[in-house]
């Protein structure tokens, strides 16, 4: 917690990613239907998130995912920036009262922070050079999310971990 790097180690929205691709790439080895697969892939992540005490992050990732199935089945495209504004408005619908709490808000800036920089690993490149490249980004998306978060936490806890964007980055 000093050193600002709880967020990286608390069920989030990292977690349900993981759980839904592990998911997403054992039901489709398995030859279920992609609505099956979707379905079947929601509800598990559903009962994950309420196992997991419905957290901020957990939710928020849920209703991603959900909504990326939707409109994948729908035939629509989605972009990851509307999916997280679409779970804002669902969440913030079910409980107003969410948008006074840090955590909720923190969860929101980071993915947002992360988002409107458009990071992505470069799949042209091979070895050493993905690595890298895999490094760099994720370097770049930890200290945007530092940037982006910092006035935040400023103005909630009026304080900062100086060392968080260092570890931060080498944790991630």
């Amino acid at each position: 917690s000093r050193t600002g790097i709880s967020p990286l180690i608390a069920l989030s929205g990292l977690h349900v990613s993981a759980i839904a691709l592990m998911l997403e790439w054992l039901f489709k080895k398995m030859r279920m239907p992609r609505t099956v697969r979707y379905a079947v892939t929601v509800l598990l992540l559903a009962l994950y998130a309420v196992m997991t005490g419905s957290g901020h992050g957990t939710l928020r990732a849920v209703i991603m995912y959900a909504l990326l199935c939707i409109t994948t089945l729908a035939g629509y495209p989605s972009d990851t920036l509307t999916r997280l504004s679409q779970a804002f408005l669902i969440q913030l619908a079910y409980n107003p009262l969410l948008i006074s709490d840090n955590g909720f808000v923190l969860s929101y800036a980071s993915v947002a922070a992360i988002l409107s920089f458009g990071f992505g690993i470069s799949k042209r490149r091979k070895g050493i050079g993905r690595l890298l490249s895999a490094a760099a980004e994720s370097g770049k998306a930890s200290f945007s999310v530092q940037i982006l978060t910092y006035p935040l936490l400023m103005g909630m806890f009026g304080s900062v971990p100086l060392l968080s964007v260092p570890v931060n980055m080498l944790c991630v």
